[in-house]
């Protein structure tokens, strides 16, 4: 057992994240979709969650927030017409991309996400809900 893995509970995880690198595997496979790598990482401000989208501009990819669900979609199309070329290799993956992060409403203020797109690389910034001070209640 010393080889298990623990993992931290963070308001991203879920049971699907368990079993992301077994089936989300890419390999140099041209039919493979395009998914673009993601990084999520906690700050004392909040979470930040980072999309790699090189090619792509900011009007590229679009953010929807529903309920507690935030998808980032989008597409990446290839610059050179696929029947007037000869592909000797072909690595890049090109076509629709979507990604769903799951937010925990209770620590997480989802009023004032923000997003941020440059050079190819999105940031989405996730503040944490601000922290009740405690207060004298008078007794009327």
């Amino acid at each position: 057992m010393k080889h298990m893995k623990t993992m931290q509970h963070t308001p991203f995880l879920t049971a699907a994240d368990f079993f992301t690198p077994f089936f989300n595997r890419q390999e140099n496979n041209s039919a493979q979709a395009f998914v673009p790598p993601a990084d999520v990482v906690k700050t004392e401000a909040g979470f930040s969650i980072f999309l790699a989208l090189p090619g792509l501009s900011k009007e590229d990819v679009h953010l929807k927030l529903e309920g507690n669900l935030l998808r980032i979609s989008g597409e990446r199309k290839s610059k050179v017409e696929a029947e007037k070329v000869n592909h000797l290799r072909s690595e890049i993956r090109f076509g629709q991309f979507s990604r769903s992060f799951n937010l925990d409403r209770d620590q997480l203020d989802l009023d004032s996400v923000e997003a941020l797109m440059e050079n190819g690389m999105l940031e989405v910034r996730i503040p944490f809900l601000a922290k009740q001070q405690a207060r004298q209640i008078e007794i009327l």
